[in-house]
């Protein structure tokens, strides 16, 4: 059922995300792209924070959004397996993120199987989140088999990043621990920082590969340069930048504007109910015990005994329904 709503087999819920977005970013009006002005006059002369987004530095200092964390020199050896060949590739979970794998090495020895490609992974600097699980796995003619795994702390991988201490080689567990084998599996990975790449103020950034160097365009410039073609490489036709864009920026400042609305709603909503309710219990409460002392017993009082001398005072007993009859009036 998941699968067929989700495309997935688990329930992913990012909760630092959506508190993010809902509180530090306003419900997500203020990116905080223009502290990009601020570091750039103010941490000149740090290059790490000059040009950055000091709001989102700040999220990620505390935890609460991730660290592009790139992991290149990708290698394993010694898999549990008893095939003389086989096709390989590494699948890497990290929190609640979605899962990537590397592309398949085809025909590879067991004892030592490299991946050429870089991943990116996206972990968060904070204890509260989970192992990063590291997975190897055969592929076969029918599905895959998992052949052994290695869950690393993420703060450690966040001390590996800053230091940059190059190629490290990791001990692997076998999934199958009933076969033994003489040497124990392993994963060999570079831990370092990813530079930031995208290009901010709606700008695309595409690189030359031959050159090695990037060059910023504006959406006109992007798609006067690169024609759009299909999937047969015939080009098509779509619409001007400079006579279409402006509707298309209306409808996306249209939707920013009802965001807003919802989030002050929700803001003002909050503001009265949290402290309406906290009220009301105080109130009940004081009733409550004004009643049990008028009823003459001696304190503390059991809970049942309680039950019955609240039940005798009607007033007190229909104070939740009144209160609820109140607040659906209000609401509707």
């Amino acid at each position: 059922v998941l699968f067929l709503f989700t495309g997935e087999e688990f329930i992913r819920i990012q909760i630092a995300d959506s508190c993010w977005v809902a509180c530090c970013r306003c419900g997500g009006l203020c990116d905080g792209e223009w502290t990009r002005y601020v570091s750039r006059v103010l941490c000149c002369c740090h290059r790490g924070l000059r040009g950055a987004n000091l709001k989102r530095g700040l999220g990620q200092v505390l935890g609460i959004l991730p660290i592009p964390v790139r992991v290149s020199n990708i290698a394993v050896g010694d898999l549990p397996t008893n095939s003389e060949a086989g096709d390989f590739y590494i699948s890497v979970e990290v929190g609640e993120e979605p899962i990537q794998i590397t592309s398949v090495a085809e025909d590879s020895d067991p004892k030592a199987v490299n991946f050429p490609e870089a991943m990116i992974l996206r972990v968060r600097f904070t204890p509260l989140e989970s192992n990063i699980r590291f997975v190897v796995k055969e592929l076969h003619l029918v599905g895959s088999r998992e052949l052994c795994e290695c869950y690393i702390n993420p703060m450690m991988i966040m001390k590996w990043r800053m230091s940059s201490q190059g190629p490290m080689r990791f001990r692997m567990t076998p999934i199958e621990r009933q076969d033994e084998f003489s040497f124990p599996p392993w994963i060999l990975v570079d831990i370092g920082p990813e530079p930031e790449w995208g290009a901010a103020g709606g700008r695309i950034r595409v690189m030359d590969v031959d050159t090695g160097t990037a060059r910023d365009f504006t959406p006109r410039e992007f798609k006067s340069t690169y024609t759009l073609l299909n999937t047969y490489g015939f080009k098509q036709e779509e619409p001007d930048e400079d006579t279409v864009g402006g509707l298309d920026n209306a409808r996306r400042n249209r939707a920013t504007i009802l965001n807003c609305l919802c989030f002050m709603l929700c803001v003002v909503s909050a503001g009265y109910w949290i402290p309406r309710i906290y009220a009301y219990q105080c109130h009940m409460g004081y009733a409550r015990i004004s009643v049990l002392q008028s009823s003459g017993v001696h304190f503390p009082v059991d809970a049942g005994t309680q039950e019955v001398l609240v039940s005798r005072c009607p007033n007190l007993a229909g104070g939740a329904v009144n209160l609820l009859t109140d607040i659906g009036q209000r609401v509707a």
